[in-house]
């Protein structure tokens, strides 16, 4: 009966200290110490302080919800009077609405108020939450559009009156307005809200509206004219999908253009009147220069004395072959397979300071199996997977195949007029080195 009638006990999960500008936490959910973290003067793109509750491993944890006791304190309190939490943060679409007895973002919340609250209270105020929500949950600032250092919600936003009434009735996507600062300020543009809240909505979710201003100010291309352009080719309808595709095809034929070095000036290169196929001739060009660029550099990479190597080493005998590797991109991915430590080897292979082969069986040759090290004709290593722990050795698994590939060695690799290997005769007493 004590026992059910006793005060309860309580651990520290942990504390928090909020003043303005600054905001502490100490947290003992993972350690023994506890462990403190400070958030000053403003938000930055990492979250120190996190709300209570962790559940989860140091890696990858979640946070519960809770109930908040004496919330008329903070209600009361003359720095969070204004806050708007539980009064307007709560009755954003998908609040609570007053009717919440948990909640999961009150410490992420006051953190924020704590650095820019007279920015966040009017913000909630006028119902503009996604801003906020960005950056209580993701620290996403929308810098672009939103100076957090300006009290003045007309000054912070760089809104006239009418923008700002434009503002309250549209109530676009805060990107959009980042859209409007860019445009404005690298393309020339004059856009107020309503401008940029349509450019927003042209390219439905198939495209970021950013890629577009960026495309843009790289080529130095008039929006106007882009978008008069993207109209006339799809043939005036309507946004989303068929204007983010018409973009695509269009980004692609320029860059394509713009390597193969045509004429940028020229109005015929800058807006062809058959953008399909001016696409396809383009993109087919540039993948052919790609292609041949691609070979150039394979061939210059290739191990030093390749032919001659791979005439030394390579054979097949039995139902196995050895083939010398081309790249370093071969080796690592032969290590990537096997497990072990090959990759490491691949620069002194292409310098000839060693030699790497791969034995493979002859009815899977791209198949990774097993790797060997050579020094000239001394084998040095040769490991399968895992580095053939717990397993037989390839040493023993394979110790026909390796003598009668050593003794080809030592013989001077002789091979018949057809390229393949011409066997020496077996001496007594040959071993594997």
């Amino acid at each position: 009966m004590a026992d059910l009638t006793a005060r309860p006990t309580y651990w520290l999960c942990s504390g928090y200290r909020f003043s303005a500008g600054e905001v502490m936490e100490i947290d003992y959910q993972l350690w023994a110490e506890g462990v403190i973290t400070w958030e000053r003067g403003q938000l930055g793109r990492k979250k120190e302080v996190q709300e209570p509750f962790k559940k989860g491993s140091l890696s990858f944890y979640t946070h519960d919800s809770y109930a908040v006791i004496g919330r008329d304190v903070l209600e009361d309190h003359p720095l969070y009077r204004y806050c708007q939490y539980f009064h307007g943060w709560q009755y954003r679409p998908g609040g609570g609405r007053g009717y919440a007895h948990k909640f999961h973002d009150l410490i992420s919340y006051l953190a924020a108020y704590s650095m820019y609250p007279r920015q966040i209270e009017m913000l909630v105020k006028a119902g503009l939450y996604q801003p906020v929500g960005e950056l209580i949950w993701n620290r996403k600032k929308f810098a672009a559009a939103i100076d957090w250092e300006e009290p003045d919600i007309r000054k912070a936003m760089d809104l006239s009156k009418g923008e700002i009434r434009q503002l309250f009735a549209i109530r676009p996507d805060f990107g959009a307005l980042e859209c409007r600062a860019y445009a404005n300020r690298h393309l020339g543009t004059s856009w107020d809200v309503e401008d940029a809240a349509t450019f927003w909505v042209m390219w439905g979710l198939e495209l970021r509206p950013m890629e577009v201003l960026r495309f843009c100010r790289r080529y130095q291309l008039p929006l106007g004219k882009l978008l008069r352009y993207l109209e006339r080719v799809t043939g005036g309808d309507s946004y989303g999908l068929v204007w983010a595709e018409a973009f695509t095809i269009y980004r692609d034929y320029l860059e394509a253009a713009y390597h193969l070095g045509w004429c940028m000036e020229h109005s015929a290169v800058l807006w062809p009147e058959l953008l399909l196929s001016a696409h396809d001739e383009a993109t087919d060009q540039w993948a052919q220069v790609q292609l041949r660029e691609a070979e150039a550099d394979q061939k210059a990479k290739r191990p030093r004395g390749a032919k001659e190597r791979a005439r030394k080493y390579e054979f097949e005998l039995d139902g196995l072959l050895i083939k010398m590797p081309m790249s370093a991109a071969a080796i690592k991915l032969e290590g990537k397979a096997l497990h072990h430590c090959v990759g490491g080897y691949a620069k002194r292979h292409l310098e000839g300071v060693l030699t790497i082969l791969f034995l493979r069986r002859v009815e899977a040759p791209n198949t990774p199996y097993v790797t060997i090290e050579m020094q000239g004709n001394q084998l040095r290593q040769i490991h399968g997977l895992n580095n053939d722990v717990g397993q037989v050795s390839p040493r023993v698994r394979h110790k026909g195949f390796l003598s009668a590939w050593l003794r080809w060695l030592q013989a001077g690799s002789p091979r018949n007029e057809d390229g393949t290997p011409k066997l020496p005769k077996k001496r007594k007493g040959a071993v594997v080195a």
